[in-house]
């Protein structure tokens, strides 16, 4: 039972990043960056799914931690793509491998998901907040850029942190014994 508890709070925790995630791209106002440069999104798509595919596992005493690097072409894409843009190549990049090769189960795929979505829709916001129109080779571009960043790599250890929370304390709840 507490196990089934757990699962539906993931479940619930996924669709609530969803519709924040939705809620800021809706909400935040995207002003089209000007600059010179461009690159095809689909370029950002094939880095983004390169990265996913040969993340890196730290393993520790009993659980293991990944590291993607997956920062790199964020940053990228938020300089030279639109929002949605972005996160239809972070998205899509980032499902292939995870699908196909990492072979994930449907909640953690979309747990996963959920949280790059959310993640990449808050970075876009402090991207294009912070930027006030500038083009991405402005000082202030570039810090918006470091922030972006920092936002969504924050975000995501949060959310890691609290969906490992709520397995755990589905975990206690089922070493009980039971009263009698």
């Amino acid at each position: 039972m507490a196990g089934r508890f757990a699962h539906g709070r993931i479940w619930v925790l996924s669709a609530g990043m969803v519709v924040v995630g939705t809620v800021i791209l809706v909400v935040v106002d995207f002003p089209p960056i000007d600059t010179a440069y461009s690159i095809a999104w689909w370029m950002i798509a094939v880095v983004f799914a390169l990265l996913e595919w040969k993340s890196i596992h730290l393993p520790t005493r009993r659980s293991s931690h990944t590291i993607s690097l997956t920062e790199v072409p964020l940053v990228v894409g938020l300089a030279f793509l639109s929002p949605l843009t972005l996160l239809v190549a972070y998205l899509l990049g980032a499902a292939i491998p995870l699908v196909f090769i990492h072979k994930q189960r449907s909640e953690r795929l979309v747990f996963n998901l959920s949280m790059l979505f959310f993640g990449t829709s808050a970075a876009a916001a402090v991207f294009h907040t912070v930027r006030s129109g500038l083009g991405p080779a402005e000082p202030r571009a570039w810090v918006a850029l470091f922030l972006a960043g920092m936002a969504s790599a924050a975000l995501s250890s949060l959310l890691v942190g609290v969906a490992i929370a709520m397995h755990g304390a589905a975990r206690s709840l089922r070493a009980r014994p039971r009263a009698s």
